[in-house]
């Protein structure tokens, strides 16, 4: 985010992220038909008493997923891990899924999941699983739809059991037939192509805007019926290792620390010394500490066990 919008929204007392999805849903900030794809973010063309305007006015955004009570780096380096290896443990329990994921109420420390970043793909040409509500300062954020795999196609769709999603169906087609066959600036007919992306992103807004407001009805109906369930916390998050998972219990976190994979890692440790030892040594020359060491890896094999059971 540049800097004049990074001033608006701590002028605001808003999160960035907010700022951009409201320029994003709401707001002129693309070009058409570039050299790469047939939009592309341009914050710096926003007018500042525009944005001012819409952050005033506009209450709901349709911005991936917004994830609560949890470090940002705690998360980043978890995500990495098991990406990996399936040593690290899960941050939250599946049980527990609304400890991290928002659903009512969120936490002052939180951020948004976005499933491709803004540089990869345009979030309005997308739909999202949660939808989030900023209204008297406070935040909420609901889930609202399902994304599933539909027979005999390489894509799948979005689903909700409260709100019809059928019409976008029709974007991932208006936007194939102009993804598919682009014109590059400096190209004859390129003038008319621009033209038609931004006809496309016209009708793509008419298209949302009745959604919005359908989706800020639901809101409206789960704030009347919504009880807290402690799940939102008043300070940051502790920073977590890569194997302590949290819990959040009457509006505290609880963290636990794993010890297994640590003894695992000690065993596997211990158990390739021994045999490089075994490698390297000739006769009983080094043979206290290959006993040493394969003594050790059962010891911490065994302590893994204990420590899992």
């Amino acid at each position: 985010m540049n800097n004049k919008l990074a001033r608006i929204a701590q002028e605001y007392g808003l999160p960035e992220w907010w700022v951009e999805a409201i320029i994003i849903e709401y707001l002129d900030c693309r070009i058409f038909a570039g050299p790469e794809e047939v939009w592309e973010f341009r914050f710096d063309r926003i007018q500042e008493g525009l944005l001012r305007q819409a952050l005033v006015k506009e209450k709901l955004v349709i911005h991936g997923s917004v994830l609560h009570n949890v470090d940002k780096n705690s998360l980043q380096a978890r995500i990495i891990s098991r990406l990996v290896s399936a040593v690290p443990k899960s941050i939250v329990s599946a049980q527990n899924e609304g400890d991290i994921l928002a659903e009512g109420a969120v936490s002052a420390y939180h951020l948004s999941f976005l499933g491709n970043p803004k540089e990869v793909w345009d979030p309005k040409l997308n739909f999202s699983s949660h939808f989030q509500v900023l209204e008297n300062g406070k935040l909420w954020q609901w889930k609202i739809a399902e994304f599933v795999t539909v027979k005999d196609r390489p894509y799948g769709k979005w689903v909700s059991d409260e709100i019809d999603l059928e019409c976008l169906e029709l974007v991932h087609t208006r936007l194939a037939q102009l993804r598919n066959a682009p014109v590059k600036p400096g190209r004859p007919g390129y003038d008319e192509f621009k033209q038609r992306v931004g006809e496309f992103y016209s009708w793509l807004e008419a298209l949302r805007a009745p959604l919005r407001e359908k989706l800020y009805q639901i809101h409206l109906l789960k704030l009347a019926s919504y009880r807290d369930k402690g799940k939102t916390v008043p300070y940051d998050p502790p920073v977590l290792s890569q194997f302590e998972d949290f819990a959040v219990i009457n509006g505290e976190i609880h963290t636990r620390f794993h010890a297994e994979p640590i003894f695992y890692r000690a065993l596997v440790a211990h158990a390739r010394r021994a045999s490089q030892l075994s490698s390297i040594s000739k006769g009983s020359e080094r043979l206290d500490e290959i006993y040493q060491e394969r003594v050790q890896a059962v010891i911490n094999g065994a302590a893994c066990l204990e420590s899992f059971i």
